[in-house]
């Protein structure tokens, strides 16, 4: 050990004297504030109102000191404000100073924040950088982006950056990041047989394509062999069991040298991890798959150090030490709260790499909850507005749940009702993110009328049963609340899908029921909310016929039976109405990740299609983030799905198909699914369309 001291202490100089572009390399202290006052508990949960607090700021575009942010909430749901999204930087994490040292991340938080988000940048001391060098560092990586984009006019009143350290601010700020705490993400590394080690960053590569270190590795002590740059798979070092450490040179984006083939190559030689170190003066990355080689992911995890600490590394292994490696998540301080746009703290969720889309993905969805906010007054204080309870925090565990919600259904006279929403919030057992299920789940509610006194049943059609809403759930987050427009299917709320409004139907009684096919506790709350009530009720649905349902997506998906059903003479409008989801992952990604359509033929006159193309696109449900997808989930929530995305409800497919209809006749209507043109055939593990559909009349 003494053989390499002078080693350290000249590359620990080195570092230092380039903290900010190069990032600093050796961390001395993890840091949690710390408060004088330890009996006093501070408590700060997502949904908590804000009170007010100033920080003093730079002002723009001088960037001098002397500005100062001022927060004034709002005092209700019903008056808005700007919402807020606050980072407070640590330099000693490798993941935020990525986003920092690069020109793009911040460019892309800039390109995607809506216009009425404003950002407080805050940022944490550092023993070995004097605080202005941080905080004029952030801004003028701000700065210079803002001026490269043009956006001047746009971000001059909108972007914060404080003056003074969080351990500096006096308001509680301080106290809610202490709580809300993080980890920083490190690897310790030390000779064998020693207890001296020394902590470095680490960015892991960008999930799910590649895998952090400690998502697969389990704690222990991991040796470290030379394995050059890895693109030569004649190398014969020997990896097995080992941490391969190998350098980014000759990279490229293709398969010639890519990370991904550094990576295999060590996989191929039985490393159990890769380190890579970076190029000199340059930041670290996040490592990520390029084309085809993402349909292949690695086996093992792989993270990137600073240059400086792999040669380090290096010199011990060619004194031809054991050294040794732990890879460690560190507790600290937390990194980022939002403020909504009714002025509620916000947790935003897990920044699967470190691009500033993750921190305007929560600003859209703070707009969605506003016009959601909006959107809900509007039904309260609509004309004959009603709320109907249907499940109230109910915690699931698995079972299928029911309750007679309208045991006097036919008072309501749903035949007349112009607006119907059913109203869900998704929650969880705790007031985080931390105590929500991980997996994404079919959230569905199910309903059943039937009449108390034994009246006849003319039993046009039988609908009880039948779908009348469905969600997905988030991966592990609790943020959800959706408004669902169910004024089409109302004549539901029968026994025969036939609406009636004689006073003989009141005694109607409807019976709801709700499942997610888990054992995983989310509380969902939901109503039902009518408004606006219809003097006559001629333009309004009155019977409801159901179609077709989905069923296992494989080459006998489509050997069904058209239907045959009767439309009266006073109907002045039909209705396509459907609700389809494409789930599980067969050779060709389907259901789920495939991109699937689905053919509903009238009468051999029109065929109406829908084709879900957002199917497996890398952010094609990241982009839906302001009609209500829940942002920054704990699991790959950014894929776009086959008609559906994590963390929201399901919307329907309505098509006025009354052009191929037939009054006072029979009609028949055929419906098909495909993958790629044509009926699927899958040669393994077939997936599921999940399809509820119908024929609406209106009179």
């Amino acid at each position: 050990m003494m053989k390499v001291v002078p080693i350290l202490v000249l590359l620990f100089i080195f570092a230092l004297s380039n903290v900010l572009t190069k990032e600093n390399m050796i961390i001395k202290k993890n840091r949690k504030l710390v408060f004088n006052d330890l009996n006093n508990v501070f408590s700060y949960n997502p949904g908590d109102n804000v009170t007010s607090f100033s920080v003093p700021t730079l002002q723009w575009p001088n960037g001098n000191t002397g500005g100062m942010f001022k927060y004034i909430p709002v005092n209700s749901n019903e008056q808005y404000t700007n919402s807020l999204i606050i980072h407070a930087w640590n330099i000693e994490s490798a993941f935020y100073s990525d986003f920092w040292n690069h020109d793009l991340y911040i460019k892309e938080l800039l390109i995607h924040s809506p216009n009425d988000t404003d950002y407080l940048f805050l940022y944490y001391e550092n023993e070995n950088v004097e605080n202005d060098e941080i905080y004029k560092y952030m801004f003028k990586q701000l700065s210079k982006q803002v001026n490269s984009l043009g956006y001047e006019n746009n971000w001059a009143e909108r972007l914060f950056v404080s003056s003074s350290s969080v351990e500096q601010l006096t308001n509680f700020l301080p106290e809610l990041l202490n709580e809300w705490e993080d980890v920083l993400n490190q690897v310790a590394v030390f000779p064998e047989n020693t207890s001296q080690n020394t902590t470095y960053k680490r960015l892991d590569g960008r999930w799910p394509n590649i895998q952090g270190m400690t998502q697969l590795l389990p704690p222990g002590n991991y040796s470290v062999a030379n394995f050059g740059d890895g693109c030569d798979l004649s190398n014969v070092q020997n990896v097995t069991n080992r941490i391969a450490l190998i350098s980014r040179d000759n990279i490229t984006n293709n398969e010639t040298c890519s990370y991904v083939q550094k990576i295999l190559h060590a996989q191929k030689r039985g490393a159990v991890g890769v380190v890579v170190y970076s190029n000199k003066d340059e930041p670290l990355i996040d490592m990520n798959c390029h084309g085809l080689e993402c349909d292949i992911p690695p086996q093992i995890p792989a993270c990137m150090i600073q240059w400086d600490a792999g040669q380090i590394v290096l010199s011990l292994l060619d004194q031809n030490e054991t050294i040794i490696m732990q890879f460690i998540d560190t507790p600290t301080s937390g990194f980022n709260i939002g403020i909504d746009t009714i002025s509620q703290l916000q947790e935003l969720g897990y920044l699967m790499f470190p691009s500033g889309k993750f921190f305007a993905w929560p600003a859209q969805y703070f707009n969605y909850m506003k016009s959601y906010y909006q959107n809900l007054n509007r039904l309260k204080t609509a004309p004959d507005a009603i709320n109907i309870p249907i499940f109230t925090n109910l915690t699931m565990d698995g079972n299928e749940y029911t309750n007679v919600t309208i045991p006097n259904g036919g008072s309501l006279e749903f035949a007349k009702w112009g607006d119907a929403f059913l109203d869900l919030s998704l929650d969880c057992t705790g007031p985080k993110d931390s105590s929500c299920p991980a997996w994404d789940r079919i959230l569905t509610l199910k309903m059943c009328c039937d009449y108390t006194q034994g009246e006849n049943d003319t039993n046009i059609h039988n609908v009880c049963g039948q779908e009348v809403g469905r969600w997905i759930t988030p991966f592990g987050r609790r943020v959800g609340r959706w408004l669902t427009n169910v004024t089409d299917i109302l004549p539901l709320f029968s026994t025969n899908g036939l609406l009636e409004t004689d006073p003989q139907y009141s005694s109607l009684q409807c019976t709801f029921s709700i499942s997610c096919g888990t054992t995983e506790p989310w509380v969902p709350t939901v109503s039902l909310r009518l408004a606006n009530k219809k003097k006559i009720n001629n333009t309004l649905p009155f019977q409801i016929t159901p179609l077709f349902e989905g069923g296992t997506f494989n080459s006998n998906y489509n050997n069904r039976s058209a239907y045959n059903f009767f439309v009266p003479s006073n109907v002045s409008k039909v209705e396509l109405y459907s609700v389809i989801t494409g789930h599980g992952s067969d050779n060709n990604g389907c259901g789920e990740f495939c991109v699937t359509s689905h053919h509903f033929n009238f009468n051999n006159i029109t065929t109406y299609n829908r084709t879900f193309s957002n199917a497996g696109t890398p952010e094609g449900c990241s982009r839906e983030t302001f009609t209500g997808v829940i942002p920054n989930e704990y699991g790959t929530w950014l894929y776009g799905r086959d008609g559906w995305c994590d963390g929201r409800n399901v919307f329907s497919w309505k098509e006025d198909v009354s052009s191929s209809i037939y009054l006072n006749k029979n009609n028949t209507v055929s419906y098909y699914g495909w993958f790629q043109g044509h009926t699927p055939d899958p040669t393994q593990s077939p997936g599921y369309i999940v399809m509820a559909s119908y024929a609406i009349f209106y009179n």
